[in-house]
């Protein structure tokens, strides 16, 4: 197809990544320094499948874990449970959210109940 890269002289690592309606894809990855992920080091990006051109790339400190997508967002699921919600058409984040948690025991009964 083309290569990982699209920026001369990085090495980037690859993971998740989807297809989306219009044949584009949408991959997350980091970018190899030889010193562990910096600041900025990983990425989002989407491109065209003809010749791997960007049409975004979305920075961030953390690496995506999981990718998936609609007709106008992209979701950036991280390690923590944390979902960002990206924008498909220029890669924007408007919102940030996390998903509700639930305890994991039941709470103790009162006494008298």
């Amino acid at each position: 197809m083309f290569p990982y890269s699209w920026e001369p002289g990085e090495t980037h690592f690859g993971g998740p990544g989807v297809e989306v309606a219009d044949e584009t894809l949408v991959h997350a990855g980091t970018v190899y320094h030889g010193q562990g992920l910096q600041p900025g080091g990983s990425f989002v990006v989407r491109r065209e499948t003809t010749d791997g051109r960007p049409q975004w790339v979305f920075r961030t400190d953390r690496k995506a874990t999981a990718l998936d997508a609609d007709a106008a967002t992209v979701y950036v699921g991280y390690e923590d449970g944390e979902v960002v919600a990206l924008d498909l058409g220029d890669g924007t984040s408007p919102s940030a959210r996390s998903p509700p948690y639930r305890p994991l025991s039941p709470s103790k009964p009162q006494a008298g109940s």
